[in-house]
């Protein structure tokens, strides 16, 4: 089983959006059994919980547009011939969460404010996993991010403390960076893989309170293959190298 992988996406209003043309020609080359977003494909800067005091950053920032600005990645992305993929997932993450979290505090905004609606996911027929939930593929299990004690697991030495909370071979986004371990607990025969794969934007589209800051994140997307229950190659395939048109 052969899937695209695509990783943070953080897809705003003022993007030119031109990696997702990159990533359409590299699709209309290859045939994969399944393309994954793994969640925080839209950013949602106009309804961020950060931004909430931050008046003057979030001025003029409008959800239609953050919306506007994910369909039209989702439109160029999806532009490709059937043969090329035969199923699409869509996982939520912490961004999309944000919608969920919005009309709880706006009560009045419930049915305006979804973005698994206003993105038209089941139109375009993807299958969606929410926030915090899991998709197993081949004995894999997908997610934005595993959480341990009702956080996302963070910081230094994050796929060890993944490997604490799950019992299968994990892919992850959330944390930008790439890192692969394998684990295995006494007792079991079975190897366990873990993987988090990166982040799918240019450095320009940063979090604010990241400038200036060194971060180790790695920018492009992964080709895994699924080769036995729970067993998995990944194949980087950076910005740069998308960029270069191979």
């Amino acid at each position: 089983m052969r899937g695209l992988l695509i990783p943070d996406a953080h897809s705003n209003q003022g993007q030119d959006l031109s990696r997702f043309v990159l990533l359409n020609g590299f699709i209309r080359k290859h045939t994969f059994d399944f393309i994954m977003t793994m969640g925080d494909f839209v950013g949602l800067d106009s309804i961020s919980h950060w931004n909430k005091k931050r008046l003057l950053t979030s001025e003029g920032k409008r959800y239609r547009e953050d919306m506007a600005a994910g369909n039209k990645a989702l439109d160029i992305l999806l532009d490709f011939p059937d043969y090329c993929c035969s199923h699409l997932y869509y996982l939520g993450g912490n961004h999309e969460y944000w919608g969920t979290k919005f009309v709880e505090e706006n009560p009045s905004m419930e049915g305006f404010v979804d973005p698994f609606v206003n993105l038209r996911l089941k139109e375009r027929g993807f299958s969606v996993t929410p926030y915090k939930e899991y998709l197993e593929l081949g004995g894999v299990q997908f997610t934005h991010v595993p959480m341990k004690g009702g956080n996302p697991v963070q910081g230094n030495y994050v796929l060890q403390r993944a490997f604490e909370v799950v019992a299968k071979s994990t892919v992850f986004g959330h944390l930008h960076r790439w890192e692969t371990m394998n684990g295995r607990r006494l007792g079991e025969d079975r190897l366990i893989q873990l993987a988090t794969v990166g982040c799918f934007f240019e450095e320009e589209y940063e979090a604010e309170f990241l400038k200036g800051c060194p971060n180790p994140y790695w920018r492009g997307v992964a080709v895994i293959d699924i080769y036995a229950p729970g067993m998995f190659d990944l194949e980087q395939v950076s910005l740069a190298r998308l960029e270069r048109g191979l």
